[in-house]
């Protein structure tokens, strides 16, 4: 069946109103979150909803009296038809029982005429001289912003929920596993957090050169490389905004195949070396990890990508080298209050997608200057990562003259709902290989 051409509906948008002046008490409160403004066509009717949203927000009781004073008072009733029109909008037979389908009716309409102006955006664009790859971001974008546009409630009565959480403590009893999210593949940091969980945003933090790349890159091999076919393997996307895919794939390879990146690089290999190589390329081949090494570094550019890929292969986790790097598509007054919103809408990435979504980050000169371990307050242009963090580990490095292996802390300075503290480990800077320490 075809709709309108208009895409519009007069009758629904007058029997919202309608509705509104006959029973506002016991239905605004219910309206209010669902229609906006400009979820209406008709002028006059976006006039008498702005009116009433004013009304509701000022704490005014909203009936055909109170409207049509407020209306007067605003200049604006002959403009919406005076009391002829406001008489029509009650007038209809049956409004309050079919209130619902009505709204239903007036949003949908607004999501086509929405979804319409996009197709003409992007039918524009088309037709410009705008770089295809930009395009399409655009159409993405707007898409995106249509969906998150419609109304969904987020209040829920727990007797909604209490089955949910019952079957999940139900499953950790039966499990008895003391991990329940990702594991990270190091058995001290897994039973201090239980594993990364589900929603969660994780900052891992260090100064240049200490290994924050090198340990996220351990963390996504140990969960997505694996020597048996059968065994459970995850899938993983990671966002490079300063290494080359080529770097990180050999960087994951050296560590994996126990050869130092020096004599990969300079192709001076034993025998050994070459068979540990050939076994990681087949490992590595038959693995899910995902790279993207030519994000435009925003936050819509990432959470665009991030929902493909979620929708599409059902990744596990998303890694973000590193987060200082990433910027907004709009100036802001500071680096720190663009960092507290891209910060942020990592947040809200992980909580949508509902899987960790861990992000590197760099730590101010202030922990050199004092040469003691860092604390929350030296991630660098913090703003409020400390904040939206839901677990913070930072890397605290030892360099030890003459050793192939340095002492390194992983300090779990916060988590939300766990414990923090410090553990122990080594670090093989010439293979980028954290170990626990025995």
């Amino acid at each position: 069946m075809l709709r309108e051409k208009g895409f519009y509906s007069r009758e629904a948008e007058m029997a919202v109103l309608g509705s509104i002046i006959l029973d506002a008490q016991n239905i605004l409160n219910d309206i209010i979150p669902k229609l906006k403004e400009e979820h209406f066509y008709f002028a006059e009717n976006k006039k008498i909803y702005a009116t009433i949203v004013k009304m509701y927000n000022n704490a005014e009781k909203v009936g055909m009296v109170t409207l049509k004073n407020r209306l007067k008072r605003e200049n604006i009733l002959n403009e919406v038809g005076g009391d002829e029109y406001l008489q029509k909008l009650v007038e209809q037979l049956d409004l309050l029982p079919h209130i619902d389908e009505y709204i239903k009716i007036v949003e949908e309409y607004y999501v086509l005429r929405h979804l319409l102006k996009t197709a003409k955006m992007i039918s524009d664009n088309c037709a410009s001289d705008l770089e295809v790859d930009t395009i399409i971001e655009q159409a993405e974008n707007e898409i995106f912003k249509v969906r998150e546009g419609r109304y969904k409630s987020d209040i829920v009565p727990i007797s909604e929920k209490i089955g949910e959480v019952e079957k999940m403590i139900t499953g950790y009893i039966s499990r008895k596993e003391p991990v329940t999210g990702l594991p990270t593949g190091f058995s001290d940091l897994d039973k201090m957090t239980t594993g990364f969980q589900k929603g969660d945003f994780i900052v891992i933090a260090a100064r240049p050169g200490v290994g924050k790349t090198s340990f996220a890159l351990n963390i996504l091999m140990n969960q997505c490389v694996k020597p048996n076919p059968e065994e459970d393997k995850r899938k993983g996307l990671i966002f490079s905004l300063e290494m080359t895919s080529e770097q990180l794939i050999q960087r994951m390879l050296c560590s994996y195949a126990n050869i130092t990146g020096t004599a990969l690089r300079q192709g001076i290999l034993k025998k050994e070396d070459i068979y540990n190589l050939s076994v990681a390329y087949k490992h590595f081949a038959q693995s899910e990890i995902y790279i993207d090494d030519s994000t435009k570094g925003t936050p819509l550019d990432i959470r665009a990508k991030s929902r493909r890929m979620a929708l599409d292969k059902k990744i596990d986790f998303i890694i973000i080298d590193y987060i200082q790097m990433m910027h907004l598509d709009k100036k802001v007054e500071n680096k720190q209050v663009e960092i507290s919103e891209i910060s942020r809408s990592l947040k809200l990435l992980a909580k949508e997608l509902h899987i960790p979504v861990i992000a590197l980050a760099q730590l101010s000169r202030s922990t050199e200057k004092r040469k003691e371990k860092p604390i929350l307050s030296d991630i660098r242009d913090s703003g409020s990562i400390e904040q939206d963090a839901d677990v913070v580990i930072f890397i605290h490095r030892k360099f030890e003259p003459g050793t192939t292996l340095d002492k390194a802390t992983l300090i779990v300075a916060k988590q939300r709902n766990g414990p923090t503290g410090e553990i122990e480990m080594l670090f093989d800077s010439a293979r980028t290989l954290f170990k626990q320490k025995a």
